[in-house]
């Protein structure tokens, strides 16, 4: 997709801030947080390669597990979840 609904890309980029520092396509400033004023393109730079992009998403409970996380991460999604016309699910 070239340009997804708004709650898709608005999911994906949840999923950027997530893996800030985690995967190094996520693009990252000098504080951590996400760089990028375009983040749908980034998602399909990462989506390329599929196996790779799962096993990240896989793997990300163990990172937390191991402080590979950053707190930021979980703090930049937090206005996207309180969206109304945003579900987790």
């Amino acid at each position: 997709m070239n340009n997804p609904p708004m709650d898709v890309q608005n999911a994906f980029t949840c999923v950027l801030h997530l893996l800030c520092k985690v995967d190094p396509g996520v693009p990252v400033d000098g504080k951590g947080k996400l760089k990028t004023e375009k983040p749908w393109p980034v998602c399909q730079g990462l989506m390329k390669d599929p196996k790779t992009f799962l096993e990240n998403l896989m793997n990300y409970q163990m990172n937390i597990d191991n402080d590979k996380v950053p707190d930021n991460n979980f703090k930049a999604i937090r206005p996207t979840l309180a969206l109304e016309t945003f579900t987790p699910e």
